[in-house]
């Protein structure tokens, strides 16, 4: 969902498209009473968009190592889209949520 709305957007933004980031979460069951969610993205055109560049690039982030490493999380969902995207070829997007319900 958000992968899609990032791409049909133009906008690498947790919030493309106007959409409030928790609404993806909000959609699938999470946040009731004490849930929590996180999220990692990153894109990047063949190599560097590649999955062991991605998870380089989010270990040397603080904010996103935190949130790879935070325990206490109980669910994750990756998406990958690839193609023209942000009008370049060959690109990788990847968006990892993180979550645990309330």
């Amino acid at each position: 969902m958000r992968a899609a709305a990032i791409r049909r957007c133009g906008q690498f933004s947790h919030t493309p498209c106007g959409q409030g980031f928790v609404q993806p979460f909000v959609r699938v069951g999470y946040l009731g009473q004490s849930g929590v969610v996180g999220e990692n993205l990153a894109w990047g055109g063949s190599a560097r968009g590649s999955p062991r560049a991605t998870l380089a690039a989010w270990l040397r982030s603080p904010e996103h190592r935190a949130n790879l490493l935070r325990p206490g999380w109980r669910d994750c969902g990756l998406a990958l889209a690839r193609g023209r995207i942000f009008g370049n070829a060959a690109v990788s997007l990847w968006v990892l949520q993180f979550g645990r319900r309330g």
